[in-house]
């Protein structure tokens, strides 16, 4: 009877090791999903940091020993590699060598890993839409959790701008827009009626958000990525840009959004003066930058000195130099402080990941690989235009950019797994 026991023991013992790797590989992706949902509460460094170590510890040890499959094979490994290794030369050159070795690894290393634990682990269709689920929920909770605080807790009128004090407006709707985005292409896609409703609430209540912002830039980015997705959807276009409208129409802020002359306003804009002085720094650090550390900019006698630079027309008074220390360019941002050198690398980044995606949209024959492509274009360009009003590479907010890199990334996996088209049909 003992060995009858010992023997039962050891068949349980030695499933659970047979089943240990599809566990760890399921818990990585349940830490990773919850790195993700915290994503727009920017406050949650502590859960973002375990979930983030956990499953790197984990992965690593899986990889290691050969239980999940790992390739750096893909369209954004050869840029991504030159960035990193372009930001390292520049620590050597670094103005202020301390940070920048700490952002080098904080902002940059670590996404890029992140970005690996994102391909590797979230390959199938089922745990991409597992990531736009929890990024599009996540972001509605947060924007509706924020409008509820800022105009029922604290009293705001609804005429007053929408305003997280701890993170600029242009940097909030990095985290906004992405989302809106996912949701209106999955809308498209959505077969239940339940789950179509809770998109459009999604949509409307982050939609919302976005307009209370009162940011006209972020306004106009949403709406033309709406555009853009829905050009071949003229009746949900329609649906969509009604409840938009309602949203806008709805609220005393709109005014800030529809009237003045925009022209005007985007000559009279403070952030096209304000990186001037940045525009200076690069001059004198043309390839290497000033080093990839943010606070690097926090020093005034530096920004100063090189404000003193420009022609009298040109220079910025003292409100301007005691408000905003840093530009509010993601181009000029990313070429003071890696370089020309940098920018073009970047540049090299995001033609890389348009590439990607129309290889998938044209070759593919597979309608989800399709659709989603186009989303992510879409998204990315939304990105990427945000980037001309607000830099956003020095905040954590940047580890959107690197998601939305991971998700393209997959899909281009998918697509390369798609059996070959049969002789005669269309490729």
């Amino acid at each position: 009877m003992p060995n009858a026991h010992r023997s039962v023991f050891d068949v349980r013992e030695m499933k659970f090791f047979e089943n240990a790797p599809l566990w760890l590989d399921r818990s990585v992706v349940a830490l990773i999903t919850v790195f993700v949902f915290v994503i727009p509460f920017h406050f949650n460094t502590a859960t973002q940091e375990i979930s983030f170590y956990t499953a790197l510890g984990i992965a690593v040890g899986l990889v290691a020993f050969r239980k999940k499959p790992f390739s750096l094979k893909s369209p954004l490994s050869l840029p991504f590699a030159l960035f990193v290794a372009w930001a390292f030369v520049g620590l050597f050159f670094a103005l202020n060598r301390s940070n920048s070795i700490h952002d080098f690894y904080g902002h940059l290393v670590k996404y890029i890993l992140l970005f690996y634990l994102i391909v590797t682990f979230f390959g199938t269709r089922e745990r991409f839409l597992l990531l736009v689920r929890t990024f599009i929920i996540s972001t509605a909770i947060f924007a509706a959790g924020l409008m509820i605080y800022f105009y029922l807790i604290q009293g705001n009128p609804l005429s007053a701008r929408l305003l997280d004090v701890k993170i600029p407006v242009n940097i909030l709707s990095v985290v906004l827009i992405f989302p809106v985005v996912l949701a209106a292409n999955e809308s498209f896609r959505a077969k239940r009626l339940g789950v179509r409703a809770l998109l459009l609430l999604s949509i409307s209540v982050i939609a919302t958000a976005v307009f209370l912002t009162g940011s006209r830039y972020s306004a106009a980015v949403l709406l033309l990525s709406l555009v853009a997705l829905t050009v071949n959807h003229r009746k949900r276009a329609v649906f969509l840009t009604l409840i938009i409208a309602a949203a806008v129409a709805f609220f005393p802020v709109k005014s800030r959004l529809l009237t003045g002359d925009l022209a005007d306003s985007v000559q009279k804009d403070p952030r096209l003066f304000l990186s001037k002085p940045f525009i200076e720094m690069i001059k004198d650090h043309p390839a290497t930058g000033i080093g990839f550390g943010m606070d690097t900019y926090a020093n005034k006698r530096l920004v100063k000195r090189y404000n003193a630079k420009l022609d009298p027309d040109s220079r910025l008074d003292e409100r301007w130099l005691s408000s905003f220390y840093y530009p509010h360019n993601i181009y000029v941002d990313v070429a003071a402080r890696t370089g020309i050198v940098g920018l073009l690398i970047f540049l090299y980044l995001a033609f890389s990941y348009f590439r990607a995606g129309w290889s998938v949209a044209r070759n593919s024959r597979d309608d989800f690989l399709r659709r989603w492509s186009i989303c992510l274009m879409v998204a990315f360009f939304a990105l990427l235009v945000i980037g001309v009003f607000e830099s956003y590479l020095g905040f954590t907010i940047s580890v959107v950019l690197y998601i939305q890199c991971a998700m393209m990334v997959i899909l281009w996996r998918l697509h390369l797994r798609e059996p070959a088209a049969p002789n005669g049909a269309p490729g």
